[in-house]
């Protein structure tokens, strides 16, 4: 099917109302089936069911309303509920830690796809401690160190946060904020270097990264008690009744989770810049379909206060 696509060439950019025509010989494809479902131990599986559409539709996306979805845990059948409540398809199964999944999703007139995952163990850290530095303006930044115990013998993928919360007269706010931070450990440095392309220090040392989320591999401390290390600015108290609390958010993923995440990560970088970019290429593991289903397991480690 040839179709006639007009463009507005850089007309925002050099304010010159220039239009051409360009023909393009793409296909409308038959549509595939779309799974997205991010599995997280302790909650019920949730998953997301669509059609894929041509990619110059502007029409919404189709959701499936009539599949139907099987799990398996560890090679056996399980008898869960499965429900559909808010366009969403809900197995009423907590995956745990080491849990195999195999997921099937059977839609009429698309025959099956499906997709495997394992339920990460948490990571393991210890020695958890801080120290403090203060400048000329009193600004104090809190250096955070603890040991991560990476497991022998497999591929591990990490990911990690800092969450900030407000306390007031001693009750913490259920709302928080994620901070930058830095980390300057060349052995992880070393294997964040997707993250560096998504927000690291431009023209900074390459020894040294910044960002809201770190990324990384375990290539330089595999099967290693690694002691690590970061720090973030700590926000200033502005009465004695009034103070800050703050959360390490560490997260063990699946390869697939991983890869899904940085790609997500990647291509929802700068709109404008985009632009002018290379296509990315969204990891996806269903067979049969596009989308994903994978896994991650958080834990949540208190930052002592500062001394």
């Amino acid at each position: 099917m040839k179709k006639s696509l007009s463009i507005f060439a850089l007309a925002a950019l050099v304010f010159v109302g220039c239009v051409k025509d360009l023909d393009y010989d793409f296909e409308d494809t038959d549509p595939k089936v779309v799974v997205i479902s991010c599995v997280e131990p302790g909650l019920p599986v949730n998953l997301r069911i669509t059609y894929s559409r041509f990619f110059l539709s502007t029409a919404p996306f189709r959701t499936v309303d009539n599949a139907v979805v099987k799990l398996q845990v560890n090679g056996a059948e399980t008898d869960a509920e499965v429900y559909y409540l808010n366009e969403r398809y809900v197995v009423d199964y907590r995956p745990q830690p080491g849990d195999r999944l195999d997921l099937s999703v059977q839609v009429p007139g698309h025959g099956t796809v499906s997709a495997s995952t394992v339920v990460p163990t948490p990571a393991d850290v210890s020695n958890i401690r801080t120290s403090k530095q203060v400048n000329e303006d009193g600004d104090t930044t809190c250096i955070l160190h603890f040991n991560l115990q990476d497991p022998a013998d497999e591929d591990n993928y990490y990911f990690v946060r800092i969450r900030s919360y407000e306390e007031l007269n001693g009750r913490r706010s259920s709302y928080f904020n994620y901070l930058p931070f830095y980390c300057s450990d060349p052995l992880i440095v070393e294997n964040a270097d997707v993250v560096d392309i998504i927000d690291g220090i431009e023209g900074g040392n390459p020894n040294e990264w910044k960002g809201r989320q770190l990324y990384f591999l375990d290539g330089n401390i595999a099967g290693r008690n690694h002691e690590m290390e970061i720090s973030f600015k700590a926000a200033k108290n502005y009465s004695t009744d009034h103070n800050y609390a703050y959360q390490m958010e560490i997260t063990t993923l699946t390869r697939d989770r991983y890869l899904y995440e940085v790609t997500t990560d990647l291509y929802s970088g700068d709109e404008l810049e985009a632009i002018f970019s290379d296509p990315v290429q969204i990891h996806h593991n269903i067979d049969g379909g596009i989308g994903i289903f994978a896994a991650r397991n958080t834990m949540l480690v208190d930052i002592p206060q500062h001394p």
